[in-house]
């Protein structure tokens, strides 16, 4: 495997990508040379770290004080100035890293064989048992690429992923964020289990709630756990039982895809991880030294969140992982509409055979959309915030489209279940059910508590989801470009009417200075 974007297609398009990048942060510091939104309350204390006040803080903010630590240690090393645009530039080295460490993840997610971690010895007996013979299938036709350019391209497009870009060129915690969770996840991969622990709790310094993408990375490595050869003769005794087949022509045991897998296979992969748990105690342990640290802060801070507790309080906030999944949809639909089995027409066809295919499942989507419907008419939560503060685009959603009628929110309730069984459609032909159902799982985690919409929230999640849809090979390298020209339109757009599209404040909200509208 070669150094990601290490070939002159892959490194032209970085470059062009830094270019852009540099000319846009140039023209917001231009344009916006004072601190705007939430800008205050994180440069004023960075800036006090700057003059050695290491002791102030301001109650006023929520995350800790990674972002802040680290902005004042690179401008000392470059003997910079902590001025605004100095300070924003610690987010733009963060969106430059982004696309190296997506490429580096993809590639490990896409791998036929993965490197192993030390742990699994047993996948490794296999091969001592059986030598592998030389391949004998031939390579993907070139429009179904799954080579290192391929994954240099598709990371230079989730880099540039329209609510994360944004906020690389403004002094917010996400950008930071993300990049430390993916750091975190690709290292335990690599079974860097002492590095990856330690990126995980550097990444909570950027946002607290990132101890739950730790367990996450913990959870991704131990799939090799189903691929032990120590469970090499139930495999074969039981091949009709286990969610495990012996692939001759790989030499190794493979996990079932989800579209074939059973309700007993879960019970299964708990045995599974039962009869594992000796050989994962070792790697385990960084991960439960940082997550012993972080339960002993939540208790000596009275709470996950550090400062304006009574506008942060944990809910349960069930409409927001609808949101979340239609937002997921719209964002990614160059890819999912894409494929060989499907195509545009072929997957809503899927889809709605999914739905209402036969009695049986016209049966169980009436049940799904009582759920749904009930959840929103329990749990839907109109947050001070978004009613007010009508610089975001989620006031103007809220305020038109949710609120434009009380029944409108009850209609989105097939849509929601129409996207979910979309991402199932793509997702389940080549993911096993264990690696399809982890990431919904911690990302409800992480969204239920969280009890306004903010589409920041959504960028961690959104980014592994479709990280994961890029193992299916029935794809071309079209899909990226597809997916790059959308997230091109769309940047072009919010940068354009955040820069140029502002406006006099309202009477009475003086205070706020030049309106400009932003995600």
């Amino acid at each position: 495997m070669l150094p990601v974007f290490s070939t002159p297609r892959s490194l032209c398009l970085y470059a062009v990508w830094t270019a852009v990048n540099i000319a846009t942060a140039r023209l917001v510091n231009e344009k916006l040379p004072e601190v705007y939104m939430d800008e205050p309350f994180h440069i004023t204390q960075a800036q006090a770290y700057c003059r050695g006040e290491w002791s102030r803080w301001d109650p006023k903010i929520t995350t800790p004080p990674g972002l802040y630590a680290l902005s004042v240690g690179l401008n000392q090393i470059l003997r910079l100035a902590c001025t605004i645009p100095n300070l924003r530039f610690t987010n733009l080295i963060f969106l430059q890293i982004t696309p190296l460490l997506i490429a580096l993840l993809l590639r490990s997610t896409r791998a036929s064989s993965p490197k192993l971690p030390p742990h699994c010895t047993g996948v490794k007996q296999v091969w001592k048992l059986r030598p592998p013979s030389p391949p004998v299938s031939p390579p993907p036709p070139p429009e179904f690429a799954t080579d290192d350019s391929s994954s240099d391209t598709l990371a230079l497009v989730l880099s540039t992923f329209p609510v994360f870009w944004f906020f690389g060129f403004l002094y917010y915690t996400d950008v930071g964020s993300a990049v430390g969770v993916i750091a975190t996840i690709f290292l335990a991969r690599e079974g860097k289990h002492w590095l990856a622990a330690a990126m995980g709790v550097v990444s909570t310094f950027f946002r607290q709630t990132n101890i739950i993408w730790l367990g996450y990375a913990f959870l991704s490595f131990t799939t090799c756990a189903f691929k032990n050869a120590n469970l090499l003769p139930v495999v074969r005794s039981y091949p009709h039982f286990l969610p495990l087949t012996w692939d001759e022509d790989k030499k190794k045991i493979i996990e079932r895809p989800a579209d074939q897998a059973m309700p007993a296979d879960l019970i299964l992969h708990f045995v599974i991880y039962l009869w594992e748990i000796p050989s994962l105690l070792t790697p385990f342990l960084p991960y439960g030294i940082a997550l012993a640290g972080f339960i002993s802060f939540v208790i000596w801070n009275g709470g996950i969140v550090l400062g304006d507790k009574s506008n942060h309080i944990p809910s349960t906030h069930f409409p927001q992982l609808f949101y979340f999944i239609a937002f997921a949809t719209a964002f990614s639909w160059p890819a999912l509409f894409s494929g060989i089995k499907y195509g545009a027409f072929g997957l809503v066809k899927e889809v709605m055979r999914k739905m209402v295919g036969t009695r049986r499942r016209v049966v169980a989507t009436c049940s799904l959309l009582i759920i749904i419907e009930f959840f929103i008419w329990k749990y839907t939560m109109h947050h001070p915030f978004l009613l007010s503060d009508n610089r975001h685009y989620t006031f103007y959603f809220w305020r038109r489209v949710m609120m434009a009628h009380p029944f409108v929110p009850y209609l989105l309730g097939p849509i929601y279940l129409a996207c979910g069984w979309t991402w199932w459609v793509r997702l389940a032909p080549t993911s096993p059910l264990i690696d399809l159902l982890i990431i919904p799982l911690f990302t409800i985690i992480t969204l239920l508590p969280t009890p306004l919409l903010e589409p920041r929230y959504f960028i961690i999640p959104f980014l592994l989801l479709r990280i994961q849809l890029a193992k299916d090979p029935s794809r071309g390298e079209w899909v990226e470009w597809a997916e790059f020209c959308w997230y091109a339109f769309i940047n072009a757009i919010t940068v354009g009417v955040f820069l140029f599209g502002a406006r006099e404040p309202t009477r009475g909200a003086e205070d706020l200075g030049i309106v400009r509208f932003m995600w």
